[in-house]
């Protein structure tokens, strides 16, 4: 893959999730956490990252390349909803990832543990 960029997912484009489609055909390099520095709040169907917090998101990183990014830009409505960043894993890696823009996260509960999965219900992390 040419300009392959390495990108955390944490909501609805985990595999087995609605919009994991949007990866098909990318390389999944394993289940990654995040350092204890964001929140993931539940926005109802799907949850948002917030770069302030003391929790470590859970979720998965992937290969993509730059015709991709522009696709997932899309889905996730960059720069209106979200905004791409960098984030820092516990693995000692730093990925890109969505971040919720800040007023949109307001008044949104906080996902226990940073789990979607286990805030959804189907949970299948696994250390």
């Amino acid at each position: 893959m040419r300009h392959a960029l390495r990108f955390f997912v944490y909501g609805t484009l985990l595999r087995r999730e609605p919009a994991n489609h949007y990866l098909k055909g990318c390389r999944c390099l394993g289940r990654r956490q995040t350092l204890a520095l964001y929140s993931l709040v539940n926005l109802g169907r799907y949850p948002g990252l917030v770069r302030m917090g003391r929790t470590g998101v859970r979720g998965e990183v992937y290969e993509i390349d730059t015709r991709r990014l522009i696709l997932l830009d899309k889905y996730e409505r960059v720069p209106v909803e979200y905004t791409r960043q960098l984030v820092r894993l516990t693995s000692g890696e730093q990925v890109l990832a969505y971040a919720l823009n800040r007023g949109i996260a307001q008044g949104h509960p906080v996902v226990p543990r940073g789990d979607w999965r286990r805030a959804r219900g189907t949970y299948e992390w696994q250390r």
